[in-house]
């Protein structure tokens, strides 16, 4: 099918109808190996094309999601009516206009053109080093995308895409040590599936040893990737959100231009980055995406808006409209990235007095008040720069206050599927309490 071709046909009928028109399409193949304790238990491979069609009467919007192919005449006489009979939203006025998109890597033609077969062999690797311990799940996927955005205001593009995404769950074979799961990303095919086995496997043979604390106390806590993620990048994408803002629901409302986060905090949203897993030319509704500095070394600088937003603030775009085809376009991310420090994460631990370094968090954020608590399955005692023993514990804190208090950042960056890119973080003040098993 001529994705393309299909587009402009769909945005010449809409616009003797309705007074602006946008079209969103998607096509993309997507394969899946999924293991299952050390055997394949599924092999998958699915291609689908998806549109999604927005018009607006005036003030009046219909969205119409489909996949494709469709009678092109009855989509957009779906999305016509929707808009005729919805509200008028007083604060649209318009959809983006034609702007110059800059190039970035984030294709890879080994990714689009791997086999099945190819991925049951990467598979094979995910294998635990350690007798104590297995895998008990994984899947290894591939993404081939060509993603096309065209509007009435002659707005017209189109980019190339993949990803490869590796998830694991390991488990013991034997004793009472929580499942760890880890994830790697890339958009090439270059993932160490070997080197994320063994990690993920050593957690949990680590915690297979665990102890609980003796005491409860308020301490340091160096907070792997993955749980600087999950705490703290789950806030601040949040908090940044110019949705946020118009709905009064971010603690950064009135903070503009103001302190944040401690001085060695420094955080961009950055969507040309090369390589990077929310990387694109241009954002849902076409805009450019760009690199925004939003906290520079903890003064809250920007928020991120999509074209909507950005003309109620009666500013520009900064290329943050996200979603997919079959969605209409909200303000998110692209690549939310945390700034690393210089130091390594057994660096970091040396530096510690009395505290906790820990890898994963069973429990939640909330992102709105930046309160956060529960268990740590996978954690190490630190205590006078040394690992004492690995431990289990609760832990609680606000993520909004810590990041006042952030001592050191690691080296190491990663990202999840998301697009925040976490790094090791050294927060001080944070309750520690002894588990209860």
């Amino acid at each position: 099918m001529d994705c393309h071709r299909y587009g402009e046909k769909v945005i010449s009928f809409c616009s003797r109808i309705v007074s602006e028109c946008e079209v969103c399409i998607e096509d993309r193949t997507e394969k899946t190996v999924t293991i299952q304790k050390d055997e394949i238990k599924s092999e998958r491979e699915k291609h689908e094309i998806t549109m999604g069609l927005r018009v607006f009467a005036g003030k009046r919007k219909g969205f119409k999601a489909v996949t494709l192919p469709q009678n092109l005449e009855e989509v957009a006489d779906s999305a016509v009516t929707l808009a005729r009979h919805s509200e008028k939203d007083e604060d649209w006025h318009g959809l983006p206009l034609p702007k110059p998109v800059a190039a970035v890597d984030i294709y890879d033609q080994k990714v689009a053109e791997i086999s099945i077969e190819e991925l049951v062999e990467m598979s094979t690797l995910l294998k635990s080093p350690f007798p104590e311990v297995f895998i008990d799940s994984a899947r290894v996927t591939t993404f081939a995308s060509h993603m096309y955005i065209m509007n009435s205001q002659e707005v017209n593009h189109a980019y190339k895409a993949t990803k490869c995404y590796i998830f694991l769950l390991c488990l013991p074979q034997k004793g009472e040590a929580s499942a760890a799961m880890d994830w790697a990303l890339s958009r090439k095919l270059d993932i160490d599936c070997e080197l994320l086995a063994e990690k993920t496997a050593r957690t949990v043979k680590d915690s297979l040893k665990a102890k609980l604390l003796k005491e409860n106390f308020k301490g340091e806590v160096l907070f792997s990737e993955n749980v600087c993620s999950q705490v703290f990048m789950n806030s601040l994408a949040a908090a940044v959100n110019a949705e946020s803002f118009k709905r009064n629901v971010s603690p950064f409302k009135e903070k503009m231009n103001e302190r944040v986060a401690s001085g060695n905090i420094t955080v961009t949203d950055d969507g040309l980055l090369p390589e990077g897993v929310c990387s694109a030319p241009f954002d849902r509704e076409g805009n450019p995406c760009q690199k925004t500095l939003v906290i520079d070394k903890g003064i809250l600088g920007a928020i991120l808006h999509n074209e909507y937003t950005g003309r109620q603030y009666h500013t520009e775009s900064t290329g943050n409209a996200v979603g997919s085809a079959m969605a209409e376009p909200l303000v998110g991310i692209t690549n939310l990235i945390l700034t690393p420090g210089e130091h390594s994460t057994e660096e970091i631990i040396e530096t510690m007095k009395k505290g906790m370094y820990i890898l994963g968090l069973s429990g939640g954020t909330d992102v709105t008040t930046g309160r956060f608590s529960g268990v740590v399955p996978h954690g190490y005692y630190i205590e006078k720069g040394e690992i004492k023993y690995p431990a289990r514990a609760l832990i609680s804190g606000n993520s909004f206050s810590s990041l006042l208090t952030v001592h050191l950042l690691g080296g190491e960056q990663k990202p999840n599927l998301e697009g925040m890119y976490g790094v090791p973080l050294l927060v001080e003040g944070i309750n520690i309490i002894s588990g209860s098993g």
